[in-house]
């Protein structure tokens, strides 16, 4: 009875925290305006998306401590790491921080939970192949806590139309959840209905995640891969991890080496990921075939066909940069006035014309 009644609280108190979204936004400080430049959704939205998945994770972890009695560490751990992003999330959305700060406070955050619970530093290498490599202690902590961050502040960086950090999210907890099962099937539920309510509101523009959202999936997720890794009873490998989460890491270091490369500020904001490349290339609904094929399929193929990880993510990982330079024309005719800008490779791009990168905007509001 109690895990029924927990899936039903997580569900009530999601439905209620993004109903009154516009009036717990409002006094809460957390409206995204738009600015005519990067902010060009159409109305001043909410970014509270991430307070339903932080209330949810909030209940299912009482749950879990009134049914096991004492609490994991691991649980202690990853629930802390959680929240202390949650909370640097909604600091940032409310007031602005520095990416340098976050960078840092991440940093120190995963190291502190990784040093607190070891059992989520990767110290074995498994292949989906059968082959194993050990790391040294000292390396395989570093690793990990890199790992970590870039992963978290990858997820963050790909949040950029409505509908993706949901639909990701959700692919995959269902893909770790079939592969494992290490889930209970309330506490998944739970989960699922969350990110499925969530994105009843963010798909029609009524509501953002915001970088609290975001850090709560990335965190979250990557809490929750680690855990998974780390049980030896899961079959799932480093390769197959990898395939899984490889589009925002590949496209969060795609842009970031971009940037350094142009001596621009390598954590500033600008249009060069992957969802801004095929939205203006391909149009809405192309563009969103294109960016689910390149989840779903590379991922369920890696999840149902181990032995062949390794060369699944090599192909991913070539249809993601044929996504990104492949063709140098727009798969579209282009709306009048919004002039396709091709994403060249650094070496390509001559400094004199970094004035010129951003392609003019469309002359009619849009909701991202």
């Amino acid at each position: 009875m109690l895990p029924f009644l927990v899936v039903l609280s997580c569900l009530a108190v999601s439905w209620l925290l993004l109903d009154r979204a516009a009036v717990l936004a409002d006094r809460l400080g957390l409206i995204d305006r738009p600015d005519g430049a990067r902010k060009i959704h159409a109305r001043p939205t909410p970014r509270i998306g991430g307070l339903a998945f932080m209330a949810s994770l909030v209940i299912l972890f009482g749950a879990s401590y009134a049914l096991d009695g004492t609490p994991d560490t691991l649980l202690l751990s990853g629930g802390a790491l959680v929240l202390f992003h949650f909370l640097m999330g909604v600091v940032d959305d409310r007031r602005g921080l520095p990416a340098s700060w976050r960078l840092i406070l991440s940093i120190a955050a995963c190291a502190l939970a990784l040093a607190v619970d070891d059992t989520l530093v990767v110290h074995t290498i498994r292949l989906g192949l059968g082959g194993t490599l050990e790391l040294p202690a000292v390396a395989a902590f570093i690793a990990t806590t890199l790992g970590l961050v870039f992963f978290i502040f990858s997820v963050n960086l790909m949040d950029g139309r409505n509908g993706i950090l949901g639909v990701n999210a959700l692919w995959w907890l269902v893909l770790l959840e079939v592969a494992t099962g290490a889930l209970p099937i309330w506490t998944f539920a739970a989960l699922v209905g969350t990110l499925l309510l969530f994105l009843r509101f963010n798909l029609r523009g009524l509501l953002f995640a915001g970088d609290a959202g975001a850090y709560v999936v990335g965190a979250g997720i990557a809490v929750l891969a680690l855990a998974l890794y780390a049980d030896h009873r899961s079959s799932l490998g480093l390769d197959q991890m990898a395939v899984l989460f490889l589009l925002p890491v590949l496209d969060a270091g795609r842009v970031l080496i971009r940037r350094l490369c142009l001596h621009l500020m390598p954590f500033g904001a600008d249009d060069s990921h992957l969802h801004h490349v095929l939205w203006r290339r391909a149009g809405d609904r192309r563009a969103a075939r294109l960016y689910c094929i390149a989840i779903v399929a590379p991922s369920s193929f890696a999840v149902l066909l181990p032995q062949a990880a390794p060369m699944i993510l090599a192909g991913a990982a070539g249809f993601f940069f044929l996504l990104v330079y492949w063709p140098t024309e727009p798969l579209r005719s282009a709306p009048r006035g919004w002039r396709y800008v091709v994403p060249m490779l650094p070496g390509h791009l001559p400094l004199r014309r970094l004035g010129k990168i951003a392609a003019p905007r469309p002359q009619h509001p849009r909701t991202y």
